[in-house]
């Protein structure tokens, strides 16, 4: 070969043209691959966030706490539920009272039935068979009796005076 890149056209050896015609399928180039060396640090991970999307962990576990809690007291407070107790109106228990007591057609027809005080005045709670104690004076002698509460819709029974 004589100066440089271009072949001696005299040279009668094996030699690869420098251009190729376009009858010849392309010679394959050689991949090569560096192996690493430690000179260049590997690229980190790319970042990602601790939550993925809208919803979090610590969103999810509020949310979950919000509907519990909601749930637990509609569950409670509903016609009444665990949470509230139903109660009688103790004025209205002392009206009944007094009414079954002197009412001839549908009580015991007791004449002189006043003062009836039930519970201590207090409201007693509308759990069936719970029972409370009421004092009323029957013609100025005083008098107990007992009330059974029948059902959670406060009916109850009146016992007769002791």
């Amino acid at each position: 070969m004589t100066g440089g890149a271009q072949p001696d056209p005299n040279h009668t050896g094996p030699w690869m043209p420098l251009h190729r015609f376009p009858s010849q399928p392309p010679a394959e180039e050689p991949t090569v691959v560096a192996p690493y060396l430690g000179s260049i640090p590997p690229r980190p991970a790319p970042h990602r966030p601790l939550h993925r999307g809208r919803w979090s962990a610590a969103r999810l576990g509020a949310a979950a706490a919000v509907l519990a809690a909601a749930a637990l007291l509609i569950t409670g407070l509903w016609k009444p539920g665990f949470l509230l107790r139903p109660t009688l109106d103790v004025e209205r228990v002392q009206a009944g009272v007094t009414h079954v007591l002197s009412d001839p057609t549908d009580g015991y027809g007791i004449a002189g039935v006043t003062d009836t005080v039930c519970n201590n005045a207090a409201n007693p709670t509308a759990r069936p068979g719970s029972t409370f104690t009421c004092h009323t004076t029957i013609a100025g002698t005083a008098h107990n009796l007992t009330v059974t509460v029948q059902d959670r819709a406060g009916n109850y029974t009146v016992g007769l005076p002791q």
